[in-house]
This record gives structure tokens, C-alpha cells and sequence, in this order.
């Protein structure tokens, strides 16, 4: 409990602590949250936003798109922080803001559609949101933007410094109310999320099927329970007809043709990342292969994988976790882990680039499984078990994580795709359309964050909201589709398919940007 004395009435005001700090007018201008410092306003043009820039020693180069100066509201718009940006600036379309997340130290959207003015009206960096106004003034006590028209500036002097007592007592009062309250309804719903059914049934599946087509397809998502983040896909549509783009048939190594292509990382405008049995590789969109390094690690899918910045993360004789560079030079050994234990999957995540890793252990005549997760220094954070065998069973399956920090898991021995927190919570499971003919493969998440899995058994690839719901199959056999393994979407909807037993990588047009 704090006590105040004012020196103009001598009254004391005795106000709760932990009131004080949870109140956003309470920080005082340039108190450090996670390396973002809060102020009063953001720059409103280039000269300011450069000036800004420089004063925090971010980046200025025009060719790095990393360690951007960014000046955003905080996701629960209750400030306005800057900081220089540790990632690849991403490209944001037009009628999306960007908001700052705290708690995971990254950027996300903000659909500004019903401001009055002020909303991006095309695309653009997310280093350059001087040029939309409306997306960085806000009301941090209303804790809205003042270009949404149920946002009235507030006419209450909040710096008079004679307010009465019983001011202060009954806003504590309303305070604690209100925080038991949402502390009440987000157990609840956390608990419901935690719950959520693992058997769903086929006519539940069919109905979500029928509600899918009376929307002619489209998916827009909403604010979630469980701290999941709002993320919008305004302006963007599913395809009821998928486009088929092309055919990326690759060259030969060394005289040899390379015939299956099992693990897709990375996409981007100019190359891919992708792996077999026995090497990674980087190739163009020609299918010309510009790098590949050869491996011999006990499973032999997902043994690699790609972060954001285009390091390269390798798994080698099955205990080490090697970095290198996108060219292959600089190898470092990163992670060793001991004992009985041997790492069967890794994948990066656009949330830091960490990494995750599938590790299985051996003690007490059976084999353990585990997902691991590393900072990129190579720092342990956390682990979970996933499931234990009383024999290591071989049935390849992959890993992802979703834009919300899901970790996404495709079990072909169980027929089943599961997500799962940091804890090990199962959030949702997905048995397939219809059940009995699941076989998942690979699985990877978009930017509008919905987990796509394809099927080995009935060859299709299948489209998930973040909570588990089924949305459609949004590629089939009928696509020429046989036996799909490697998935990768980029940001441009656009879904890259490896096939197991072809060396060809087939392209789709799968979303739509009006």
C-alpha cells in the first residue's frame, strides 16, 4: 500500500500498489518494456521517424531489413512504445495496422477497416507507419485508436492533483472488481480451451463443411480465449477453385535425379528450402539446385530447417544441432544433447527463430518422446513430454509452430494432428475428414494462422482454423496430388507441395489477396 501526501489539502490517499503499477498512465516516459521504451506520441513524418531512429541506434541502411526503428501501440493499446525491431521487417496490405506484443516480443496486425480516417490504403513496411496516422494515435485510457469512431478524446483532467479521496478509493475499488472479474472469465475459458474435444465426430465435420460452403469459403477469425492474438485475413479469400501455378522439377546431383522431395522449411520470392532422405538443399523457383549438404541422421525427414533471417539448423549424427550460414559456411555446433536420447525433428519459429526440437530418449526399456525449445544462442527454455512407446515406433511425423506460438503436431501413428501450449496442454485435436482415412504428413501454418496438413493416405491437403475447427480441403488427388509430404505456404497465398516419391514440387494459388 502506497501512501501520498498532498500538500495543498494535507489529506493522505492511501492507493493500492500493485494498482499503481498495473495503471499505463502510471509508467513514466521511457520506462524500458522487454527493449521498447513508452512515449507520449510517435513521429508523424519521415524527418521525425529518422531523427527517432538514430536516437535509439537502430538501423538506417535501406538494404537491411533488420533492427528497423518501429514506434507502435502496445497490443492492448494502453501505450505507444518504440523500439528498433530484432526481425525481418515483415510487409503489411493494405487495411491492417501493426501492434506491438509484449509478451512475446514480436509484431502483430490490427484490422483498421472501421476507422474514420487514416487506414492504410495500400501496402506497405511495417517501419514506415508514419505515413498511416490513424494507426499510431491512440487513447490509452479508452484504450482505443481516435480514428475509430466509438473513440471520443476524453475530457477529464487527469493531472489535477486535487482529486478527492474518495475518488481514489472507489477508482481502486472498480479496478480490483473489474481484474477479479477478467481474472475469473480467462480461467474459465483457458479451462475450456484446455478441454476441447478430442473426438470430434464426422457429422460435426460434415456441418462445419456445409458452413464452410455457405460462406463461399471465407474465413475470417476472431479474438480468441487463451491468449491467443487477434489475427485478421482482411482483403484476403480461400479460392473455391484452387489456381495451379506451376511445376518445380528439379535437377540433377551429380548425374543423379533427385526423386523425392519429403520436407519443405522455407519459401521465399527467389529460393526454396528443402530436403530428402539424404541431403538438404536450396534451389530457385527453375528447380536449379544452388546448395545442398548431404546427411545421415536416424529418421531422415525434417532434419533441418530454415529461420527468418536464413540461417540454416541441421541435425547431425543424430545428438548435435549445427548452425551454419544460408551459403554453408560457418558451421558451429549449437546444441548436444546426451545420454540415450536422439533428435528426430527440428523445426524454427517466425517468433524469435527459435528453435524446436523432437527428441526421443530411452530409459526404463521404453522410448520417451519430448518436444524441446531453444533460444537461437542455443539456451534451453523448456520441455514437455509428448508420448512414451514401450518400443520406438518409426512413423515420420512433423512439427510446426503457428503465428500464436502454438506448438503443431502431425502424428501419423495416431492419425491425428494435435497443438499443444508450452506447458504440454493439448489445445486441440484433429482426427481428419473423414476419420478413418487419416494419414497426416506434413504440416506447416500461414500468415493468417491456419494450419495446413496434408493427408499421405487420401492424397489432399486439409485447412485448420488456430482453434482445430476444419475449414475445407483445399487440394485433392484431382490436382494431380499423389503423395504428398513437404508443405510450405509463403505470404503471397501460395502453397508449395513435396511429394514423397516425385522429384517435383507442385505450386497452388490457394488464397486471394482483393
Amino acid at each position: 500500500m502506497a501512501i501520498c501526501l498532498n500538500q495543498n489539502r494535507n489529506q493522505l490517499c492511501f492507493i493500492f500498489g500493485f494498482v499503481l503499477l498495473l495503471s499505463p498512465i502510471d509508467l513514466p516516459q521511457g520506462h524500458i518494456m522487454e527493449n521498447s521504451y513508452k512515449v507520449k506520441v510517435c513521429p508523424l513524418n519521415k524527418i521525425e521517424w529518422k531523427k527517432a531512429s538514430q536516437r535509439l541506434n537502430c538501423t538506417d541502411d535501406m538494404e537491411n531489413p533488420v533492427n528497423r526503428y518501429h514506434c507502435l501501440p502496445v497490443h492492448n493499446l494502453t501505450a505507444l512504445v518504440e523500439f528498433c525491431y530484432n526481425q525481418i521487417r515483415p510487409r503489411v496490405v493494405k487495411g491492417l495496422c501493426m501492434v506491438y506484443v509484449q509478451g512475446i516480443k514480436t509484431i502483430n496486425n490490427y484490422n483498421c477497416s472501421n476507422f474514420e480516417e487514416g487506414c492504410p490504403d495500400t501496402n506497405y513496411f511495417s517501419d514506415e507507419s508514419y505515413k498511416f496516422s490513424g494507426c499510431i494515435q491512440i487513447d490509452p485510457t479508452r484504450r482505443c485508436y481516435l480514428a475509430e469512431p466509438s473513440c471520443r478524446p476524453d475530457t477529464h483532467n487527469y493531472n489535477d492533483n486535487r482529486v478527492p479521496v474518495a475518488w481514489f478509493i472507489s477508482s481502486a475499488a472498480v479496478i480490483i472488481v473489474i481484474l477479479i472479474a477478467i481474472a475469473a472469465t480467462c480461467t474459465w475459458k483457458r479451462r475450456g480451451c484446455h478441454k476441447r474435444t478430442e473426438n470430434t465426430n464426422e457429422e460435426e465435420l460434415k456441418k462445419l463443411t456445409k458452413l464452410t460452403d455457405k460462406k463461399t469459403g471465407m474465413y475470417i477469425s476472431e479474438i480468441l480465449p487463451c491468449n491467443i492474438l487477434l489475427i485478421s485475413n482482411l482483403g484476403w479469400r480461400q479460392l473455391s477453385l484452387k489456381v495451379f501455378e506451376k511445376d518445380i522439377v528439379l535437377s540433377k546431383i551429380d548425374g543423379e535425379q533427385v526423386t523425392e522431395v519429403t520436407h519443405i522449411s522455407r519459401v521465399t520470392s527467389e529460393i526454396l528450402w528443402i530436403e530428402n532422405k539424404y541431403r538438404f538443399m536450396k534451389i530457385d523457383h527453375s528447380g536449379r539446385i544452388l546448395f545442398y549438404h548431404n546427411i545421415n541422421v536416424y529418421w531422415g525427414c525434417s532434419s533441418f530447417t530454415v529461420d527468418e533471417n536464413g540461417d540454416v539448423f541441421y541435425i547431425k549424427e543424430n545428438t548435435k544441432v549445427i548452425k551454419m550460414s544460408p551459403t554453408g559456411e560457418n558451421p558451429t555446433q549449437l546444441i548436444k544433447i546426451n545420454g540415450q536420447s536422439n533428435i528426430l525433428n527440428i523445426c524454427s519459429t517466425r517468433l524469435g527463430g527459435e528453435i524446436l526440437l523432437r527428441v526421443s530418449v530411452e530409459k526404463l526399456n521404453k522410448h520417451w518422446t519430448y518436444i524441446t525449445r531453444y533460444k537461437k544462442s542455443g539456451e534451453h527454455l523448456f520441455q514437455f513430454e509428448y508420448q512414451n512407446y514401450e518400443k520406438l515406433h518409426t512413423s515420420p511425423w512433423f512439427l510446426s509452430v503457428n503465428i500464436n506460438g502454438d506448438i503443431c503436431v502431425s502424428d501419423q501413428l495416431e492419425s491425428e494432428v494435435g497443438a499443444f501450449d508450452e506447458e504440454g496442454n493439448r489445445l486441440f485435436t484433429y482426427k481428419g475428414l473423414p476419420p478413418h482415412d487419416f494419414s497426416p504428413t506434413g504440416i506447416c501454418n500461414d500468415f493468417l494462422g491456419h494450419v495446413l496438413v496434408c493427408n499421405g493416405s487420401n492424397p489432399s491437403v486439409h485447412m485448420l482454423d488456430m482453434k482445430g475447427n476444419f475449414i475445407a480441403i483445399i487440394i485433392q488427388d484431382i490436382e494431380d496430388v499423389k503423395d504428398p509430404w513437404g508443405l510450405c505456404a509463403d505470404d503471397n497465398g501460395k502453397l508449395f507441395i513435396g511429394q514423397k516419391n516425385f522429384g517435383m514440387i507442385k505450386v497452388f494459388q490457394y488464397l486471394k489477396n482483393n
